[in-house]
């Protein structure tokens, strides 16, 4: 079973399966909810360990023969740690996640403040190239590099400038997709 269940958070009984103490969870950023270091850089394969560990405990299928109260907070529990969970694993969402904790909000539209011409360059590319894989290859790099980037600058506190890489990170995803659906037409 998973650790934090076991040590932190008393919102299951062990031998019943009893839900309770539904508050708690909530206390706990996403990082901790999986028991994983609060950075960038996650480890995606642990957090899909501890993300199935916590699910085998949560999940609704668990409480069928529970009241009507336990298997409601079941899958509402079970939808937070599913939301939780995407957020994480997703390169830009973990991006703005890290910037809320850090009291920074991206707004829908914001756009970067250097390398427009850059991203401007790059969809003109993906919609007159015939070389779409190779494109697809020098994007992919530089989403490498931005996220990189983008860890760099958090871990120095410079939130800011980590702002600016999750704003570049999402245009260049952007391209990739349009590269991909391209590719797949």
């Amino acid at each position: 079973m998973h650790r934090i269940l076991i040590n932190r958070i008393p919102f299951v009984a062990r031998e019943s399966k009893k839900a309770g103490y539904l508050s708690v969870i909530f206390r706990l950023n996403h990082f901790q909810l999986f028991d994983v270091d609060t950075k960038y850089d996650v480890n995606k394969w642990y957090l899909e360990q501890s993300y199935k560990s916590l699910q085998k405990v949560i999940h609704p299928d668990n409480f069928s023969n529970g009241t009507p109260e336990e298997r409601e907070y079941s899958s509402f529990l079970s939808t937070y740690i599913n939301s939780a969970y995407s957020v994480l694993k997703d390169d830009y969402d973990r991006s703005v996640y890290m910037l809320q904790l850090n009291g920074i909000t991206l707004e829908k539209e914001e756009t970067v403040k250097d390398g427009i011409e850059e991203i401007v360059d790059l969809n003109e590319e993906v919609e007159t190239t015939t070389e779409l894989q190779s494109l697809r290859e020098r994007v992919r790099e530089r989403i490498e590099e931005i996220k990189k980037e983008f860890s760099t600058h958090l871990n120095k506190g410079e939130i800011m400038l980590a702002k600016d890489k999750a704003i570049m990170l999402s245009y260049y995803m952007n391209i990739d997709e349009k590269i991909y659906y391209k590719i797949n037409e």
